[in-house]
């Protein structure tokens, strides 16, 4: 019935658009949390270049520069990923939209 037709293409234009969405989010965090791990990374190196810092400590800082320095990395390139992945679902979206 039409009814369903129009249901369905609904349905259909909520899933693609909520992908989207999500997408969109998931981006924002991890942009959010490389943001955050800039301002760590600078407070730890100033901690680990301090005069008063032992060397036991700065050793710490310096492990704790090399995991932030990591997950930067792995954000960095989650972030490449959804951008694509981004991309290819607002294409969808516009065709499904484009064939309503």
């Amino acid at each position: 019935s039409a009814f369903l037709a129009s249901y369905y293409e609904g349905r259909k234009l909520y899933e693609l658009q909520s992908a989207v969405n999500t997408t969109a989010a998931q981006i924002k965090r991890r942009k959010t949390r490389m943001d955050e791990i800039e301002t760590e990374l600078t407070g730890v190196m100033a901690n680990a270049l301090s005069s008063d810092t032992s060397g036991e400590e700065r050793a710490a800082l310096l492990i704790k520069t090399k995991q932030l320095a990591e997950e930067r990395v792995t954000l960095d390139d989650e972030v490449d990923e959804l951008e694509v992945k981004l991309e290819q679902r607002r294409e969808e979206l516009e065709a499904h939209r484009a064939r309503m």
